[in-house]
């Protein structure tokens, strides 16, 4: 019992914010409290919980945090039309996405976004976190080029693929073969779930994504409710009829649930961040 600092110290009183869930942890609160130290627990706990918001989710679901980013116009478009690569957003814009991927866990995206826009999803324009993010690919066919930006850059950090069970094994191979990891998931037919895939990455330690997908993947996590944060960057411009919707087939974001986190101005665009509301007053 002696061995605990705030024992040693003789500290008479210790305040904490919110338990910590991790199955690993409890029991410290009793042990000060034993060695006749006053402790006083769940100050401000839904606002501690709500700022470390991706441990807590973390900790407490089968699945990861997860942060889906948008670049879109003011008639919330996300490109000029279906296939084309568009730029929306500034530099000023970029930089802070690239500081933004850089707190999280993994980076994913679409099989069409990286068909399309072939990214590369590093981080390069902010300070580098210990260990690059994961880059995740949904390609439930297997579809990547070989010769994508994401394969020829495995050296700069880990290139994940998710592939349905219906995929070619010859592409998955040569998946394997140009340094990515392919996670096959076994599905009665075509895309695998996005829950199955949320689940399956967070089994593989995978404990938050900042997700920079398109429309598809955008609607598919919006309509299985599994967005707990919402970046939108948001442009001056409009890109009019025949555009790509940013929210196509997604279920509507419910009043009450979602919270202004941040608005900031970014060069001559703005990011609108929403939470989830994890606490109660």
């Amino acid at each position: 019992m002696g061995t605990w600092p705030e024992i040693r110290a003789g500290i008479a009183t210790v305040i904490f914010g919110a338990n910590d869930p991790h199955p690993d942890a409890g029991g410290g609160a009793d042990i000060l409290r034993r060695a006749g130290i006053n402790v006083v627990g769940g100050v401000e706990s839904d606002a501690v919980r709500q700022q470390n918001a991706a441990f807590f989710h973390a900790i407490e679901n089968t699945t990861p945090f997860v942060a889906l980013k948008l670049a879109m116009s003011l008639d919330a478009q996300i490109a000029s039309a279906p296939g084309t690569r568009t730029k929306i957003t500034s530099a000023e814009a970029d930089r802070e996405v690239h500081r933004l991927r850089s707190g999280y866990d993994a980076v994913m995206i679409g099989s069409n976004t990286a068909r399309v826009d072939d990214p590369i999803l590093t981080v390069r324009h902010a300070p580098q976190s210990i260990r690059p993010p994961v880059r995740i690919v949904l390609d439930s066919n297997a579809s990547l080029s070989p010769g994508s930006a994401l394969l020829s850059s495995v050296n700069e950090g880990p290139v994940w693929v998710v592939c349905g069970s219906g995929a070619s094994v010859h592409k998955v191979e040569d998946l394997e073969r140009a340094g990515a990891r392919p996670i096959v998931l076994h599905t009665a037919k075509g895309r695998p779930p996005i829950t199955a895939v949320l689940e399956r990455l967070r089994a593989e330690g995978i404990s938050s994504i900042f997700c920079e997908g398109g429309s598809t993947v955008a609607g598919a996590l919006l309509k299985a409710d599994a967005v707990q944060r919402i970046y939108a960057f948001i442009a001056p411009i409009l890109l009019g009829p025949g555009g790509v919707p940013a929210f196509p087939a997604a279920s509507p974001l419910k009043s009450g649930v979602w919270r202004t986190s941040r608005i900031a101005q970014l060069g001559n665009d703005a990011l609108l961040m929403v939470d989830r509301v994890y606490w109660t007053d």
